[in-house]
């Protein structure tokens, strides 16, 4: 589907991601993740303002910034990396895709 050129559908796209939002997040806690995926990737990009621009981190140190918003961490961890919001390498350091020039 082509974007509405006039700008109603990104409107529109901001008030539903706040909808998502306030729907699941309490006080910074995902407090359940939804069934429906592209409400969990909302969640997911919101999450990823958890991260400092530029970050390299070890699987220890994801998790400790994603277990601040939600206990299952490998979930969300499994799911990043499977939608490409996160990259991981072999020996375990991980990435956000596409910031920044990388």
């Amino acid at each position: 589907m082509l974007a509405d050129p006039s700008g109603k559908r990104e409107r529109g796209s901001g008030v539903n991601e706040r909808r998502i939002l306030a729907t699941f997040v309490v006080d910074g806690q995902i407090e359940r993740l939804p069934a429906k995926l592209s409400k969990r990737l909302v969640l997911y990009r919101w999450l990823l303002q958890r991260f400092e621009s530029g970050w390299r981190m070890s699987e220890a140190e994801v998790n400790r910034v994603l277990r601040s918003a939600y206990a299952d961490t490998a979930t969300i961890r499994r799911e990043m990396i499977v939608h490409g919001l996160l990259e991981r390498t072999p020996d375990g350091t991980y990435w956000r895709p596409n910031a920044h020039g990388e």
